[in-house]
């Protein structure tokens, strides 16, 4: 979960496996909403790693 986000090696490589799984879909945006929405990744993150046309399908998913 987000709040127990501490920077440490093995969270920063599962957050990096959220974005490879997220971009092997066909809707990496609606993926990564899905993310953010389970609390497995923060808007700030997602919004600072992807392009703005697939940060706007995220936060679209996003509620």
């Amino acid at each position: 979960m987000i709040e127990n986000y501490n920077e440490l090696p093995h969270q920063k490589d599962y957050h990096e496996w959220l974005f490879k799984q997220a971009n092997l879909r066909s809707n990496p945006g609606e993926m990564l909403g899905r993310f953010v929405n389970e609390d497995r990744l923060s808007v700030e993150k997602v919004k600072s790693r992807v392009e703005e046309g697939v940060f706007e399908i995220a936060r679209s998913y996003i509620h």
